[in-house]
């Protein structure tokens, strides 16, 4: 699904996942991720807890590394 999106849309883009749900952001290029992963990105991104529900099926309840 990623890759579809990417080529369509381009490497950020954004879904519905859900009608009652705010659209989510998406981003599938490396260097944008590698940037937003590894700078100070509280100051211009949040993932609240409660929103990261929905990819419990996708990548299970709890993941450790």
């Amino acid at each position: 699904m990623m890759e579809i999106c990417a080529k369509r849309y381009g490497d950020i883009f954004t879904l519905r996942v859900s009608p009652k749900r705010t659209p989510i952001v998406f981003i599938s290029n490396p260097q944008a991720l590698q940037e937003i992963l590894t700078s100070d990105s509280n100051k211009y991104f949040s993932a609240p807890g409660d929103k990261n529900v929905i990819f419990a099926t996708l990548l299970g309840e709890k993941t450790t590394y």
